[in-house]
């Protein structure tokens, strides 16, 4: 779960960087991510996450394959394959993309009909399980290690839920996880949005919002800037890719 909040915070908060060092200079670039884990099955995450990404191997994969005009299944499994095989030549990640693939060829088979018979937070809490089991298959390019990882997830190893290194640790980081939970969930688009309603309102509110909106951003930049001094070494994990 953290390894989850840890990715994407990582991933798109640079992207999010490269967007906007991009406008400084007058280009408008896509957006690459559009709050993920609020979605409510595998294909809309994947609408979600890495959008770039996703749209690349639609356009140039999935389409001149067929799409859905012919042999769906086969275009889907040829896609997930490459799309996994582009994060590395490891076989966790070849493992990562067919994962990711079965499940949209499951969810077209039949599925998706019987989301749409259910509560909403039902679909939302089976997409939020298998995006995590996911980033374990995406995290250990070791197979014993992740073996062992997905043993302890599912209380088939003699490993305790919590322990006292752990519960120091999460208890030593717990202001990060809040933020971390925060950014994850479509709070500054929606305060985004009230606040352009309300700025054809009332001019007055609008720029004080707007002055206060980059104060907290000063601020931010300013401690984020403080802790990555404070450490030694800190890389992108996305980087590699």
């Amino acid at each position: 779960v953290l390894f989850a909040f840890q990715i994407y915070c990582d991933f798109a908060s640079y992207c999010t960087i490269a967007k906007g060092c991009a406008e400084v200079m007058g280009f408008r670039l896509m957006t690459n991510f559009d709050t993920p884990y609020f979605s409510k099955n595998v294909p809309e995450f994947w609408r979600r996450w890495h959008i770039s990404l996703s749209t690349w191997f639609k356009d140039y994969v999935y389409i001149p394959l067929g799409g859905n005009r012919k042999r769906v299944y086969f275009n889907l499994a040829v896609t997930w394959f490459l799309t996994g095989l582009w994060h590395g030549a490891s076989w966790n990640f070849i493992l990562w993309g067919c994962y990711f693939g079965l499940l949209i060829m499951i969810e077209k088979l039949f599925l998706r009909k019987v989301f749409e018979k259910i509560p909403k937070l039902f679909s939302h809490v089976y997409a939020l399980f298998i995006v995590i089991i996911g980033w374990a298959l995406f995290y250990f390019t070791d197979m014993t290690q992740l073996t062992a990882c997905l043993k302890a997830m599912f209380g088939m190893a003699e490993i305790p839920l919590i322990d006292e290194i752990s519960r120091s640790a999460l208890l030593n980081n717990v202001y990060l996880i809040i933020i971390a939970v925060v950014f994850s969930i479509p709070v500054y688009k929606l305060v985004t949005e009230r606040t352009d309603r309300l700025g054809r309102r009332s001019h007055g509110a609008y720029v004080m919002f707007k002055v206060c909106q980059t104060a907290v951003t000063v601020v931010l930049l300013a401690v984020s800037s403080v802790m990555l001094v404070g450490q030694t070494y800190n890389p992108f994990l996305y980087f590699r890719f």
